[in-house]
């Protein structure tokens, strides 16, 4: 049982084989133009939040008092937990380790 998926064969005329190429490039180059202008508008918002945040917070974006508590005393904004061991670690390659 296998699937039979319609296959697309260019047409044989020349004519409408460079007509069918033609349309193809206008699609893309449609395409192209509509994801610039796109672009262009989510770059033109972003630009417009963070002027619109320096105008209203020119001192820098408000804190909350857990942040700003954290960091006047120094401490990490991670979650302490009793249980949790802060350590570092290195990665071994498999081959390098020792079986014992």
């Amino acid at each position: 049982m296998f699937i039979q998926f319609a296959r697309f064969s260019p047409p044989r005329n020349p004519v409408l084989r460079v007509l069918l190429g033609a349309l193809g490039l206008v699609l893309l180059a449609i395409f192209s133009v509509v994801g610039l202008f796109i672009a262009a508008a989510v770059a033109l918002l972003f630009f417009a939040r963070v002027l619109w945040r320096q105008w209203r917070f020119p001192s820098g974006f408000p804190q909350t008092e857990e942040t700003s508590q954290a960091k006047r005393t120094g401490e990490s904004s991670r979650v302490s937990d009793g249980d949790v061991i802060d350590g570092e670690f290195t990665v071994i390659d498999q081959h390098r380790r020792s079986n014992h």
